[in-house]
């Protein structure tokens, strides 16, 4: 019985993984066919394994879209988060249909160009 309940939830997980791996690519399309523009601040950054020119960054910043700020996360490459700074204006892109789907511009570009190693 608990092998089966086991399974279950293995089987649960990989599903919702693979859902939300759909809906970020399903994300990242919809950014680059009617992302609008907007000018964001950096946050806060992250590294998430130990700054090596491999590592992934976590970038929080903080954005405004009609009169309400929002706040975004995004997995970077070592070299997009030392592109920028805290406190640094951000570009960013949005989804009009859904101001709280949002990207870094310089991550869009990258995954479009097919070579990001970042997320969303």
């Amino acid at each position: 019985m608990e092998w089966l309940l086991l399974s279950l939830v293995f089987i649960a997980f990989v599903i919702l993984t693979a859902l939300r791996g759909s809906r970020k690519t399903s994300d990242v399309r919809g950014l680059l066919r009617e992302g609008a523009s907007v000018q964001g601040v950096v946050l806060s950054k992250q590294s998430l394994s130990g700054g090596s020119p491999t590592s992934r960054w976590l970038l929080v910043y903080e954005y405004t879209v009609e009169g309400r700020k929002r706040t975004g996360r995004s997995l970077v490459s070592d070299a997009q988060a030392r592109s920028v700074a805290v406190g640094q204006p951000i570009a960013l892109k949005y989804l009009p249909s859904n101001p709280r789907i949002s990207a870094p511009e310089l991550l869009i570009e990258a995954d479009s160009a097919g070579d990001s190693k970042g997320a969303f």
